[in-house]
């Protein structure tokens, strides 16, 4: 059993925290699918999940800015997207600018 003592001591910060804890969902709001449709890249998403599957989990980042990109002043956009059923059985989707494929196409630094 806790002593009114203790209880003095903790219930300030039980009160900052129900005064941060809105404050702070309402700036780290998570992305939805919705919100890659507005981006202005294509975004691959899946149009039929296994049963039992669902949504767990969208993101959206922005890259830094890469020097082959000069005709680009802003971040480029990257995204993930996780699906699960619940239990341990989970897939997702990340995107990616390079190296995508089986074979290793980008030059080797040694190389050049």
């Amino acid at each position: 059993m806790m002593s009114r003592d203790r209880i003095k001591r903790t219930t300030p910060w039980f009160a900052v925290g129900a005064l941060l804890f809105p404050f702070l969902a309402l700036r780290s709001s998570a992305a939805t699918l919705d919100d890659l449709k507005n981006l202005e890249i294509i975004c691959f998403v899946p149009s039929h999940l296994p049963q039992g599957f669902h949504l767990k989990r969208v993101e959206i980042t922005y890259d830094e800015l890469h020097e082959e990109f000069d005709d680009m002043n802003h971040p480029l956009p990257l995204y993930s997207v996780e699906y699960g059923n619940g239990w341990n059985a989970t897939f997702s989707i990340e995107s990616a600018r390079e190296g995508i494929g089986d074979r290793n196409i980008m030059p080797d630094e040694a190389d050049t």
